[in-house]
């Protein structure tokens, strides 16, 4: 560093480590702060303390947050403070109040806390944690190609802490400083995916899935602090036999990214709500008239699905999920109450009806549910013939007499393949796709050669006989 600094700052303790937490305007940040790769030419495992640090993150995420996001905020960046003989200097306050301020700034406890620090021209300093902000911060004030720094940014302030290693001869300051890089990055814990759907003020997908549980009938949330229908809880879309709930808050948040997913999304992102253009989508604020549109098409998808498939919100989603049922049971296992069947099914294939009749903005409820009335003539049963060993796979045990018999449990082996399968399947039975004699034969070998267990080829031959019919009862009545 050029010459001395000299910060306001408050000092702290903890454990065995001395450090100043100052505030730093961005264009000293830029100035003053190095990567350690910056500082040592050594390059050996001992010496480089800090990870690699991933460009395409801290320039195309990070950069991009910096750069068109009016309320941009970070926390502290920690850095590592080597050499700098850094002196502190306790401030003592007045206060003409008589309210009992003066005797709270005369005590030695605050004059010992808060005061300036001063470095020497010696000091070297380098990012222990925020490394990837630093580095987008570095970017966009020297010139980033795709994201340039908002106006006066290098003006703005960020807090900073300086971490002192102990002034001991024979201290090891790697060694040292390595551990508490390992502390801040190996055990800082990223938030839960439902966390980011209830908090998330510009991901389009997440705002209009808050409010589908606010104010949607089907969803709403009640007084009592928790929505009917809708699992909020739960960190993944994963459901439990047993939950009362149709599905959980991610699960409701990945299919209304599927039943959105129109063909303008199609021709500017991709084929699917995934990959680099996705997530830069997820990062570019919406205008409220696209969120307002966005919200309205999802909420006539919603209606039009209740009209068509009425037993989702009608019946007790634990009383339809039972894997353990057979085909002539009253209580069935419903793929629809399936996150795999929800996501994978339900989802894309409704967008694809409502893509084949045209709709790209679902403005009534009833010309949705006309286009995916054929989902209706679907058994949605797991133990239909179709399912079974295929969503379903059958585990042979024995029972407490030692006969065998059929564990039914939701598919684990080779379930991505399979759930494409399925979708696969659907589409042609409700007329999204046109396959010949040998198309349809080879879907069926592939369905057959998926099934847990096995089956003989008459049953093999009825199913898709049975699908064909359906699919030509399907296509006519269309």
């Amino acid at each position: 560093m050029s010459s001395s600094l000299i910060f306001p700052t408050l000092k702290g303790r903890m454990g065995t480590w001395d450090y100043f937490l100052v505030r730093m305007e961005i264009g000293d940040l830029v100035k003053q702060i190095d990567f350690a790769g910056e500082i040592h030419d050594d390059k050996t495992l001992d010496d480089q303390l800090q990870r690699s640090i991933d460009q395409s993150r801290s320039k195309n995420d990070i950069a991009k947050y910096l750069s068109t996001r009016d309320d941009r905020f970070f926390n502290s960046i920690v850095v590592a403070a080597l050499g700098g003989k850094p002196k502190f200097h306790g401030l003592k306050f007045e206060s003409n109040s008589d309210d009992g301020l003066q005797a709270f700034l005369e005590d030695d406890n605050i004059q010992d806390h808060f005061g300036v620090v001063k470095f020497n021209n010696d000091l070297k300093v380098y990012a222990l944690d925020g490394q990837h902000r630093l580095a987008a911060i570095k970017s966009i004030i020297k010139g980033d190609e795709n994201y340039k720094a908002p106006k006066g940014f290098e003006k703005e302030t960020i807090s900073v802490i300086f971490l002192i290693p102990p002034d001991e001869d024979d201290y090891d300051w790697r060694v040292g400083y390595r551990s508490v890089f390992t502390a801040l990055n190996r055990y800082a814990k990223p938030t839960e995916k439902n966390t980011n759907i209830i908090m998330d003020q510009v991901d389009r997908f997440a705002l209009v899935t808050r409010r589908l549980i606010h104010e949607y009938e089907l969803f709403l949330w009640r007084n009592d602090g928790g929505s009917p229908r809708i699992d909020t809880s739960k960190k993944t879309e994963a459901m439990n036999a047993n939950d009362p709930h149709f599905m959980t808050i991610v699960g409701l948040y990945e299919i209304n990214k599927r039943l959105l997913w129109s063909e303008e999304f199609v021709d500017s992102i991709g084929a699917n709500p995934s990959g680099n253009k996705f997530k830069e989508l997820l990062q570019e604020i919406p205008e409220d008239e696209e969120v307002e549109k966005l919200y309205n098409s999802l909420e006539n998808i919603w209606e039009g699905i209740s009209l068509v498939l009425p037993e989702l919100f009608t019946g007790e989603p634990q009383s339809m999920r039972r894997s353990q049922s057979t085909f002539e049971d009253d209580d069935i296992d419903h793929l629809l109450l399936r996150p795999i069947g929800q996501k994978g099914i339900l989802g894309p294939i409704i967008r694809q009806l409502l893509d084949e009749k045209g709709i790209v903005w679902a403005d009534d409820a009833k010309k949705v549910a006309k286009a995916i009335e054929p989902l209706k003539l679907i058994n949605w049963d797991q133990h239909h013939p179709l399912w079974e060993g295929f969503s379903l796979e059958g585990i042979e045990k024995k029972d407490e007499d030692g006969n065998p018999y059929l564990f039914w449990r939701m598919r684990n082996e080779s379930r991505s393949e399979v759930m494409e399968h399925a979708k696969d399947i659907i589409a042609w039975v409700v007329g999204l796709v046109d396959l010949d004699k040998d198309e349809i034969e080879e879907m069926k070998d592939q369905w057959a050669a998926f099934l847990i267990p096995a089956v003989d080829n008459d049953k093999e031959e009825e199913v898709f006989k049975d699908l064909i019919k359906l699919r030509t009862l399907i296509v006519n009545k269309n």
